[in-house]
């Protein structure tokens, strides 16, 4: 969910299309809850984990410091480890994200052209 809501939030299509819908519902997540990760907050969809991470990734997107509400909150629902591997997952997507917008990267022009 969260490596859909970082390319929401950098508008990065190509992340989008290739993880909407094949990659996400082979994980679990239906085709409403990738269409609502566009404006998470005003769905009752994610319980309070996962709007946890959600809010973990937006502030990390936006960003460069997390308030210390949000880590909190993260806190209650991760152990350290997860903490870090899910700080390394959004940074790594922040990242992809951003080289790509930078560099107008378009991974699969002749796919594109149709559309």
């Amino acid at each position: 969910i969260v490596i859909i809501r970082i390319a929401h939030l950098n508008g990065v299509d190509y992340v989008l299309a290739q993880h909407v819908p094949d990659l996400a519902v082979a994980e679990g997540l239906s085709l409403a809850e990738c269409e609502a990760l566009a404006d998470w907050r005003a769905t009752a969809l994610f319980d309070a984990r996962e709007r946890a991470a959600l809010a973990y990734a937006e502030a990390m997107t936006k960003g460069t410091s997390v308030p210390d509400a949000v880590f909190a909150e993260v806190r209650r629902h991760f152990g350290d480890r997860e903490i870090v591997e899910l700080s390394v997952l959004i940074g790594t997507y922040i990242m992809h994200n951003r080289v790509m917008k930078a560099l107008a990267i378009d991974l699969e022009p002749e796919a594109n052209r149709g559309r």
